[in-house]
């Protein structure tokens, strides 16, 4: 916590490969606690609030490709279920007082 600065930053970095024979970069991986009885573990992100200004921003990219491949997937799903409902995906921006809720883009 910082009260006349910047608050704290965590980096989570992957390693990297500069191999020519496989070449692959690391991964990182989050998971939610598994359970036997129970609901699992959720998995939540959220971007740092401001109490006098905006809130910050989530971005989810994939960087551009090398010049002899194609950038990578951006993949959202849910699991699939066998004696109930699978889950849902849901997309949606915050109401505003006195101003325009958030757009939803999709660009092709």
């Amino acid at each position: 916590d910082g009260d006349t600065g910047v608050g704290g930053q965590v980096l989570l970095s992957a390693g990297l490969s500069s191999s020519t024979m496989y070449g692959l970069g690391g991964d990182i991986v989050l998971t939610g606690g598994t359970s036997e009885m129970s609901t699992g573990g959720s998995l939540l992100l959220t971007s740092g609030r401001s109490t006098a200004t905006d809130s910050g921003r989530i971005e989810v990219q994939t960087p551009n490709a090398g010049v002899a491949g194609v950038s990578g997937d951006i993949v959202v799903g849910t699991g699939s279920s066998t004696e109930g409902s699978s889950g849902t995906v849901d997309v949606l921006t915050g109401s505003a007082i006195g101003g325009s809720g958030g757009s939803i883009e999709l660009v092709v």
